[in-house]
């Protein structure tokens, strides 16, 4: 007798494929729900799903933390531990001090604001002007929102200080007697409000300014 069905044979019925998009549609996906391995991946799924955000939240709480110098990573570069005159030249040293060639002079610019980059920008015009790079980083300053920029020398580097404090308005200067010859620190506070006019630099001799 003829088959009257045409989707069964010999008794069996045969899969065709509106029989596999009705598995499709009832599982949303081309595995059975209760498929072990289904299951495996989509818990594995999950906990990376997870692990990302936990880890993108860490980080903009660890930039927010270090922006606004509430906490110190070991790996960040922080600037001097001590940039205060010694108790043997608290006074600020008297006479006058020759502006030098700019070649002569080595930076280290440490940002003590919570601009971030400043420390950078600051180097970066100093060097456009004949400085030698130094160090950048990061330092903390109690009275940062009172300072425009911190000049630091040794005894033997105060025409350096001289000579960079011309560039930095409004800067101050501050001994300490652990650096060399040649070797300037600035550090830079939220009273920073750019470098000198070119045209405007005095290169005569001069005091430093200390307060």
């Amino acid at each position: 007798m003829k088959n009257e069905d045409p989707r069964r044979w010999q008794d069996q019925r045969i899969v065709v494929q509106e029989d596999l998009m009705e598995i499709k549609a009832e599982t949303h996906d081309p595995e059975l729900v209760d498929s072990p391995e289904h299951f495996r991946r989509r818990l594995w799924h999950g906990i990376v799903l997870t692990f990302i955000f936990l880890l993108v939240v860490a980080v903009g709480i660890t930039a927010y933390l270090v922006l606004a110098r509430k906490v110190e990573l070991p790996f960040l570069p922080m600037g001097p531990e001590e940039t205060v005159a010694a108790q043997d030249d608290n006074d600020c040293p008297a006479g006058e001090f020759e502006y030098l060639s700019h070649g002569d002079v080595t930076i280290d610019v440490y940002n003590g604001s919570l601009q971030a980059g400043l420390a950078g920008d600051v180097r970066d015009r100093l060097v456009k002007r004949g400085f030698v790079s130094g160090r950048v980083g990061n330092q903390q300053l109690s009275n940062r929102g009172a300072v425009s920029a911190i000049v630091v020398s040794g005894a033997d580097g105060r025409d350096e200080a001289l000579t960079v404090q011309r560039h930095l308005p409004g800067s101050t200067y501050a001994f300490d007697g652990r650096l060399g010859d040649g070797h300037v620190v600035v550090l830079v506070g939220e009273g920073y409000d750019g470098v000198t006019k070119a045209a405007d630099l005095d290169r005569e001799p001069g005091p430093l300014a200390c307060e």
